[in-house]
């Protein structure tokens, strides 16, 4: 099974089991609704102010969802709901003090031929000695790149069931072997 909800920013996917919910939840209120299919452009629109239009509660989260594709996942812990309050009370929106955005990984819903494609070659994109601290940072660099081969795979290969993979090599990270 393919990812469904995403945390804003990592791109991890949520646990399966929450994420079927949520999905679940997402599909009997929203079903037919447009989302944004583009998400490298980040929309600018505040939600303070607006209350959410629809909540599903979880074993220990709540999902808010102020639109069809402004989803936020709160934590329903102590320390949590203490710090919501107080931000809240010093005016701050109950998304921006405490809430992590989610996102609807696929429009689309999964076939069953669905395979991805076929990877004929591997590149390993690795950084000189010039990176400095979170500039330039390598990982953010070998995505760029991906998504521009990606464009031009698109352009002249679109006939071609083969891609090329970008892997990042971060060489100053703790490297441990065997263990």
């Amino acid at each position: 099974m393919r990812g469904q909800w995403f945390i804003d920013g990592t791109w991890q996917p949520l646990e399966e089991e929450e994420s079927n919910l949520i999905e679940q939840e997402h599909l009997n209120c929203f079903r037919g609704q447009q989302m944004q299919e583009n998400f490298d452009i980040e929309v600018s629109k505040s939600i303070d102010g607006k209350d959410a239009v629809h909540s599903f509660k979880l074993s220990r989260n709540h999902v808010d969802w102020h639109s069809v594709d402004e989803v936020y996942l709160y934590s329903d812990a102590t320390t949590s709901k203490i710090a919501r309050t107080v931000t809240q009370k010093l005016g701050f929106s109950k998304a921006s003090s405490s809430g992590t955005r989610l996102h609807r990984g696929y429009v689309e819903e999964a076939t069953l031929e669905d395979k991805p494609s076929q990877t004929t070659h591997i590149v390993f994109v690795v950084h000189g000695i010039g990176q400095k601290m979170d500039q330039g940072r390598i990982i953010k660099n070998t995505a760029m790149m991906r998504e521009a081969a990606r464009k031009i795979e698109e352009r002249h290969f679109s006939n071609h069931a083969t891609h090329v993979e970008f892997l990042p090599v971060e060489w100053r990270s703790k490297l441990t072997l065997d263990g």
